[in-house]
This record gives C-alpha cells, sequence and structure tokens, in this order.
C-alpha cells in the first residue's frame, strides 16, 4: 500500500468484504465424546460490494472487473484485456472509539453482477478476493479522502436495450455477468493467500422478454449469434453503455403458458469474442 495513502469514499455503505479463514479438522481420537479443537488455515479476504450504478463512480471496480482501462477522452471506452487492478478496502464503525478501522488489501474483482428489472434502478455487485486483513486499528490509516461521488443512480426506464442494433421494448429484466475465475494461491510457510491466479474472462447472462414473435427462439434453434446493447442514463444525461456485439444463446426455454397474461421468454446467453471490437464486451462512461 502506498506510504500516504488516499482514499475515496463510496456512496454505499452495504459490504460482506471480509477476512476469511479455512478451518483444519483434525481426526484424532479423544476418547471421550467431546471432538479435538479444530486449527484455522490460511487465511483470504473475499466478499461483496452491493451498489446502485451510477456514473463514474464505479468505473475503477469495472476496470479490475475486465482488466482493461477507460481510455479517456471522447470515447472514454475500456475492454476485457489482462491488466489487473487492485485495491485497499478500509471499513470503519464510526461509533466505537477504538479499533474502529478494518484494513484489507490486494483486492480485486473476481466477479461483476450487472442486475436490473423494468420500473427499478440498476443494480450492480462487486465480488472482491484479497490477500491480507491488517488488525483492527484505531488510527486511521488513510491520510486523506476523496469525497464520494454524488451522481445519481441509473434507473430502467430511462436509456434503452438494443437487440442486433434494434431498440426493443420487450425485455423485462436482464443480468450480466463478468467472471475473472480468481481464486487464492497458498503456499507452505505462508499464512495468507499470494496474488490470485487468475482465469479466462467469462461474460454470460439472461434476459426475460416478451413473446411477441418466434425470432429470438429461432436464433436458440438455429445457433444464430446476436448483438446486445444497454444504455443507461441519467437525468444529467450521464451514460454507460454496455455492448455485447458476439452473443450465443445458451438457452432459450420454450414459452409456457400457466394462465392469463404476458407469455415470457427466459433466455441465457453467453458472449464471445468479437474481431472488430477486440473484446467480448465493451462498457463506454461519458458524461455530455
Amino acid at each position: 500500500m502506498n506510504a500516504t495513502p488516499v482514499f475515496t469514499r463510496l456512496p454505499d455503505t452495504r459490504t460482506s468484504v471480509a477476512l476469511v479463514k479455512d478451518t483444519l479438522a483434525t481426526e484424532r481420537l479423544t476418547g471421550d465424546r467431546f471432538p479435538a479443537a479444530p486449527r484455522t488455515g490460511a487465511s483470504t479476504v473475499a466478499g461483496d460490494i452491493p451498489v446502485d450504478l451510477s456514473y463514474d463512480t464505479y468505473n475503477p471496480f469495472i476496470e479490475s472487473a475486465l482488466q482493461g482501462t477507460f481510455n479517456g477522452g471522447s470515447t472514454n471506452i475500456a475492454r476485457a484485456g489482462t491488466t489487473r487492478k487492485s485495491f485497499s478496502l478500509l471499513r470503519e464503525f464510526s461509533d466505537i472509539s477504538a479499533d474502529q478501522f478494518l484494513l484489507y488489501t490486494g483486492c480485486e474483482v473476481s466477479t461483476w453482477t450487472l442486475t436490473a428489472a423494468a420500473n427499478g434502478l440498476a443494480k450492480s455487485t462487486f465480488s472482491f478476493l484479497g490477500r491480507s486483513a491488517a488488525a483492527p486499528a484505531t488510527a486511521d490509516p488513510a491520510t486523506s479522502y476523496t469525497e464520494a461521488s454524488i451522481t445519481e443512480p441509473f434507473d430502467t426506464f430511462a436509456g434503452e436495450m438494443k437487440i442486433d442494433n434494434v431498440a426493443s421494448c420487450i425485455v423485462t429484466d436482464y443480468t450480466i455477468n463478468v467472471n475473472n475465475g480468481l481464486e487464492a494461491k497458498y503456499a507452505v510457510g505462508c499464512e495468507g493467500s499470494q496474488d490470485p491466479s487468475v482465469s479466462q474472462s467469462v461474460v454470460d447472462g439472461s434476459l426475460t422478454v416478451y413473446l411477441e414473435d418466434m425470432t429470438l427462439y429461432k436464433k436458440f434453434i438455429n445457433d444464430t449469434s446476436m448483438s446486445l446493447s444497454l444504455k443507461l442514463i441519467d437525468s444529467n444525461n450521464d451514460y454507460m453503455l454496455i455492448k455485447i456485439p458476439n452473443a450465443v444463446i445458451s438457452s432459450g426455454t420454450q414459452p409456457d403458458v400457466t394462465g392469463d397474461g404476458a407469455i415470457m421468454l427466459p433466455i441465457s446467453f453467453t458472449a464471445h469474442y468479437d474481431a472488430t471490437t477486440t473484446s467480448h464486451i465493451t462498457v463506454t462512461s461519458l458524461s455530455t
């Protein structure tokens, strides 16, 4: 960690990031009905930070999830790549007077999930895997803070969803997952994890759509790819544009009719490399 660290406050206070230790149980016979005391094994840091997604606020986390970097300027686009980015996460329990700071270091985004339903806010969960946790401290490890972003959360009725570059009002909910497959690396004689191992960048997700025709279902039958584009906009016209240019439907459940009401078609998809964008997903973050 930098000798003079500057932390950025997050507008969301929800988190489950914590020190995690394995339990090592012995098979030793004790001669009575009481089991032998276990030992704690190697430690790591893991947990989630769920957020209401908003413009610019979580771009560093998105970069860590993509292992790419926003290029700034008039395009400000990020693609999946190989540039790893880790953070120190600091939790403060301000209602106690001693040992109120918990510091977690070497934390990378293992999984980024974006989900929303019609007439709601766009939700994201950043799942972290880290290296170590410091002992609780009374002294603030930070030298200064950047205040939390005040950009408002994205909703789902502004913006647009495009399927094959055609704006569509048939999607009622969606989920997009970016999974780096991070795993802790343990070694003999070392209590904590080394830098986590990283796997392929796996992007998948799901849509639920109103059944208005058989276009999407036939894509599943014929193994035909499609493009997806999701644009989220706030009231200041700041926006995030997520594109998946080469998506393949992995399941297109035949719609069932269980009663009166709209007939829905649940669809699952996987994302694959696109030569034009040189990625399987791109994220653009711009202020207009």
